[in-house]
């Protein structure tokens, strides 16, 4: 995963101004609720110093709801909405996660689905890009091992306001059944609206109704985030398969305990359980630390090869000494996860 995104995060492929990823570093840092992610240079500075680091974090959440006994488990089609986490860490890391348990040879008889469904909820429209480059690269890297199956290559829903996904599901049907009517018509086989809707029912539609598994990854950083879009949220909590999740990931302190407390009330209110872990997660145990380490520090490296020496110093004095000063310990933050279940209730 980390040579995918290196190959993508590289200058060299990115063929905008000079210096331009290296200038958007200090933003993707320090202010990315201000960024738009409709230039180039601002999702490919964000996915060098955040994509790894995120998907480990889903790593490690999946890793406690397997643990727990938590982990969906479908034989067919499984469905993930990843919502407003740029570069879509958590569909990343749930195609690979779902496919080394494909692999496991201690599943015995239990059957692991594919992902039928791996949609991300993203307005940046420069994403589309950064996803395609990282999906073909991870092919490429993988070779015949993992096929495209479950990778994300662009958007599927570029606005969280007014989305729902039952409404969602809807339309699509109501759009396939037009397109069902229109073909019995063309081929002089006309057929009734009832016919054409039963048809597109039992072919499913292109947008699912609920999903199995809903990641909101750094995306809620805001109080003001949860009360601008509590009916979408609401939407999202009541838009879970019987077991599926929704997971929250974010950080700790200053203004989270309130955002974190609109959270709990929300899927209180869409009659969740709460199987949130006790503590907060501490990337800084992973025995993978190093690797993220060398590919933050070796992505910020070269994106500022392409700046002179004074532009340099000037973006360095603007990130954390952590990521270009090896002689710094290099120290990625805590994070807390909330995590919530559709299960029948006694």
């Amino acid at each position: 995963m980390g040579k995918a995104i290196a190959r993508v995060a590289d200058p060299s492929w990115y063929h905008g101004l000079p210096g331009a990823v290296a200038r958007s570093l200090p933003d993707v840092f320090r202010n990315c609720d201000a960024l738009s992610f409709s230039h180039m240079s601002e999702a490919v500075a964000y996915a060098g110093v955040h994509l790894l680091d995120r998907y480990g974090r889903v790593m490690q959440v999946l890793e406690y709801l397997m643990v727990n006994g938590r982990l969906p488990l479908r034989k067919v089609g499984l469905k993930v909405l990843e919502v407003g986490s740029g570069p879509a860490p958590a569909l990343y890391a749930v195609h690979d996660f779902y496919s080394i348990l494909r692999d496991w040879p201690g599943r015995g008889s239990t059957e692991i689905s594919e992902i039928k469904y791996a949609d991300s909820l993203e307005r940046g429209e420069a994403w589309d890009s950064i996803l395609h480059h990282v999906s073909e690269q991870l092919m490429v890297i993988r070779g015949k091992k993992q096929g495209a199956i479950g990778l994300p290559f662009r958007r599927s829903i570029d606005d969280l306001s007014g989305f729902d996904p039952q409404r969602r599901h809807q339309e699509a049907i109501a759009q396939h059944a037009r397109k069902i009517l229109s073909d019995f018509k063309s081929a002089d086989e006309p057929i009734s609206s009832k016919s054409a809707f039963r048809i597109a029912y039992q072919d499913g539609g292109s947008a699912p109704s609920a999903y199995d598994l809903i990641f909101m990854c750094n995306f809620l950083t805001q109080p003001s985030m949860t009360q601008h879009y509590r009916t979408e949220l609401q939407n999202l909590a009541k838009s879970l398969t019987p077991g599926g999740v929704l997971v929250v990931i974010g950080a700790t302190g200053k203004q989270y305990p309130e955002i974190y407390k609109e959270v709990f009330d929300i899927a209180s209110g869409a009659r969740l359980t709460n199987i949130s872990p006790a503590n907060v997660f501490n990337a800084n145990l992973s025995p993978h630390l190093n690797i993220v380490r060398e590919h933050i520090r070796n992505n910020v490296a070269a994106a500022l090869v392409d700046c002179s020496e004074k532009e340099q110093q000037d973006i360095c004095s603007r990130l954390p000494e952590d990521l270009w000063n090896s002689n710094v310990d290099f120290v990625l933050p805590k994070y807390q996860a909330l995590v919530f279940c559709m299960q029948k209730r006694p």
